[in-house]
């Protein structure tokens, strides 16, 4: 039996009928390569070296034992054979992966805004306390409270609420008496909410 493969051939065969005097086997590769396969006992053979592509014809003769050159061979037994070169099918597979680019969102409002007057020893100014409360939910961090009281713009880092009450802020500063006008917004990484306002009843 004769099996191709890559630039090689793989040879066996049956063992001759008389097995005590037959034992020595020659393998002859014609076009022939380096050299001439000479096996003993077992029954086969690798030969390598070969051409891709090439046919190759392999005889196979049993020689009795102790003969001399050109004496005691059997009949050959023929066969043809096409060596091939063995093909590699690599599969390769591609991962492909969606990024969502995150949009920054302007942050909510403040909520629960109020301003209360208190007065003061100055004559035509108060004392406005303004408080407010953090959105329940934000779609993006909020970084600090923008606020406009008396006239004066001014912040609160969203990570100082009142002490006591967590989520809560306030801002007390002195303004003219008819400054009762008060907003606050919330400043998130670039964008900032629209301005919740309140009015405070200061007696102008």
């Amino acid at each position: 039996m004769l099996t191709a493969g890559d630039a090689k051939l793989d040879i066996s065969w049956s063992p001759a009928s008389d097995v005590h005097t037959e034992t020595d086997y020659v393998v002859i590769v014609t076009p022939r390569p380096s050299s001439v396969v000479h096996s003993t006992v077992t029954t086969s053979a690798t030969v390598t070296g070969l051409t891709n592509g090439v046919t190759y014809t392999v005889n196979i003769e049993a020689r009795r034992s102790f003969s001399l050159p050109g004496f005691g061979y059997s009949d050959a037994v023929t066969g043809t054979a096409t060596p091939k070169q063995t093909t590699t099918t690599t599969t390769t597979t591609t991962t492909t992966t969606t990024v969502t680019p995150q949009v920054d969102q302007a942050p909510p409002r403040p909520v629960n805004l109020k301003a209360v007057c208190t007065p003061t020893e100055r004559l035509g100014s108060v004392r406005l306390l303004v408080t407010w409360n953090a959105p329940a939910a934000s779609p993006t961090p909020i970084k600090s409270y923008k606020y406009y009281i008396g006239g004066v713009l001014g912040s609160v880092p969203a990570d100082k609420p009142i002490p006591e009450a967590p989520g809560s802020y306030s801002v007390s500063k002195t303004a003219p008496r008819s400054s009762s006008l008060v907003m606050v917004s919330s400043q998130g990484a670039s964008k900032r909410s629209r301005w919740a306002w309140a009015y405070a009843n200061c007696g102008g």
